[in-house]
Order: C-alpha cells, then sequence, then structure tokens
C-alpha cells in the first residue's frame, strides 16, 4: 500500500481517537446513544481513504503526464537538430549565458546540458592579449 494512504489511513485513527473522547464526554454529560454517531464517523472514515486512494492514483497519473512534458521539451531540440553550440556562437557573452540559462529554466535542457554549454562559453569567451 501507498505511503499516504497509509499516513491518511493513521491520520483518520487519530482523529477517530478524538472523536470517540469527545463523543463519551458528551454522552456522559447528555445521555446520548453514540452507535449511530460511530457508524456515521467510519462511514466517512472510510470515504475519506477511497478518496484519497483516487487522489494518490491521479496524483501519480499528472507527474507522469509532467515528465512527459519535460521530454517532449528536451527533444524538440534534438528533432528541430538544433546544436546549440553553433547557435550560441551568435551571440555576445552575457547573451549566451542569458540564453543557456533560460533553456535550463524552462527545461529544454537539462543540468548536464547546461554545465557542458557554460563550461563551453566560458573556455570560448573573448579574451584579452596582452604583449610584452
Amino acid at each position: 500500500m501507498d505511503m499516504n494512504v497509509l499516513e491518511l489511513k493513521r491520520k483518520l485513527s487519530l482523529r477517530k481517537r478524538k472523536y470517540e473522547t469527545g463523543l463519551h464526554k458528551l454522552i456522559e454529560l447528555f445521555n446520548i446513544k453514540d452507535k449511530e454517531y460511530m457508524k456515521d464517523f467510519d462511514y466517512l472514515s472510510e470515504k475519506m481513504i477511497e478518496l484519497g486512494i483516487k487522489y494518490n492514483s491521479i496524483q501519480k497519473e499528472m507527474n507522469e503526464v509532467d515528465i512527459e512534458f519535460g521530454r517532449l521539451k528536451q527533444s524538440i531540440l534534438l528533432k528541430e537538430n538544433i546544436n546549440l553550440m553553433d547557435e550560441l556562437d551568435k551571440y555576445s557573452y552575457d547573451m549566451k549565458t542569458r540564453v543557456i540559462d533560460e533553456l535550463f529554466n524552462e527545461e529544454f535542457i537539462g543540468n548536464d546540458e547546461w554545465e557542458i554549454l557554460k563550461g563551453y562559453v566560458w573556455e570560448n569567451r573573448y579574451k584579452k592579449v596582452y604583449s610584452d
């Protein structure tokens, strides 16, 4: 069973104990029958667990779709046959770093590609040559 569902069951169990304690105090004070109320609470607890399981399943599906979005974004550069190193050479140094950072922030490139491109730009930056 998923950890989220187990956590939900644990929280409901704590709530149930708190509810029972409060109900028993009310019963002692006003002589109320508790069976009906406990049945209602049990039903609602089961409903909550059922919804928690559905919610967890939907979250997993949404995460899978999110991963697919990321793959799609990263595949665009490959499908369009874009050589980032050649494309970056068209820009000034500051613009190159800005483009690389934007590509990374928008998840078109991963961390490894970001580091490689940053290294490439740094190694190929304009260097003044001083003579004697």
